[in-house]
């Protein structure tokens, strides 16, 4: 009885699915100023979402200081593994690593955030080079 009612109640249970984001890279880290460079991710989501990805610079103390290049995406539909791409515009006159402020880096951050309020649901980040 008690493996009946259990199997019942599990059949009531809807799991969410969750909230991921992630490049698919592999080892690539290495991008040039003036190009343009594709971006593969996967993403999965249960509700409409809003998707930003950019180049930021971060300081000595891992402050946030600007971004290089982002690409924005509204109003993207719930589904689960979903292989993608995008596409970020390095502009000719960013500063290359080499040139940065002593300690200042680049990272490449892809987010899944609430289409309404924007609030962070997943994410992905990684350390880059601009040559």
């Amino acid at each position: 009885m008690k493996k009946l009612l259990f199997i019942i109640i599990l059949g009531f249970i809807n799991p969410t699915n969750a909230q991921s984001i992630a490049f698919n890279l592999g080892n690539v880290t290495d991008f040039q100023v003036g190009k343009t460079v594709t971006i593969p991710y996967t993403y999965s989501m249960d509700q409409e979402a809003y998707i930003y990805c950019a180049i930021n610079e971060y300081d000595a103390s891992n402050n946030w200081t600007r971004y290089v290049a982002i690409q924005e995406i509204s109003n993207v539909k719930p589904n689960n593994d979903v292989e993608t791409k995008l596409y970020l515009k390095i502009p000719k006159n960013t500063v290359k690593s080499s040139d940065l402020k002593p300690k200042h880096r680049y990272v490449l951050q892809i987010e899944i955030k609430n289409q309404s309020d924007f609030t962070w649901r997943a994410g992905d980040s990684k350390p880059i080079s601009l040559n």
